[in-house]
């Protein structure tokens, strides 16, 4: 085979569809919007000839539970696994500079992420209602977008770099676990209700 995408919707609803076997010759170099929106696919191994993800390529495929995605990655669009709420497992390619809106939004089973060390822009409510218990920001980072974290009500633990500046509105809204927090001496704005319903918070350290 020569295919070198998977176009715009290619098996959007698909919910029988739950194993893909690439080309064997990897040429697949392109995942379309919304190419396996509502899918049934449970696991899966994109090939390393891929270099682009659309945005909500995984949207809501609801029975996935792990993606290992391509080294040669480096944005993570919007909503690309938002709602896939059975994910448990996924790791970020070290070239990844930009995790993008609503990302994993709503991936109500993911517990631990480990961010790459070269991330620099992390969107809107990116992990928003996630399980994330543990995070660990990159000294990249120098905004911690709006409603990023919100709801992530077992997130217990949330490192800071000193580069962040700017915590947007709602960012730990309702991060219920949260007991402690330091922020950065760089920091110049919060935004309104960053911190609201965190009601474990007891300690802030600035």
């Amino acid at each position: 085979s020569t295919l070198d995408e998977v176009p715009y919707s290619t098996f959007y609803g698909c919910r029988n569809f739950t194993t893909i076997v690439w080309p064997s010759s990897n040429t697949v170099k392109r995942i379309g919007n919304q190419a396996f929106y509502y899918s049934g696919l449970v696991q899966v191994e994109i090939p390393e000839s891929v270099t682009d993800i659309d945005e909500q390529a995984f949207y809501q495929c609801d029975q996935l539970t792990s993606v290992r995605l391509p080294s040669g990655l480096t944005r993570l669009k919007k909503y690309l696994f938002a709602a896939c709420s059975k994910l448990t497992e996924v790791a970020i390619p070290s070239n990844v500079t930009a995790i993008e809106e609503n990302a994993f939004s709503g991936c109500g089973a993911l517990k631990n992420l480990d961010l790459p060390a070269g991330l620099l822009t992390i969107g809107n409510s990116a992990f928003e209602y996630t399980a994330l218990e543990a995070v660990t920001v990159p000294a990249g980072v120098s905004k911690i977008s709006g409603s990023v974290f919100e709801g992530c009500s077992a997130l217990t633990s949330v490192t800071l770099p000193e580069s962040v500046t700017e915590i947007g509105q709602y960012a730990f809204e309702g991060c219920s676990a949260l007991t402690a927090i330091d922020l950065p001496d760089k920091l110049v704005e919060i935004g309104a209700y960053a911190f609201r319903d965190c009601v474990s918070l007891a300690t802030v350290t600035w």
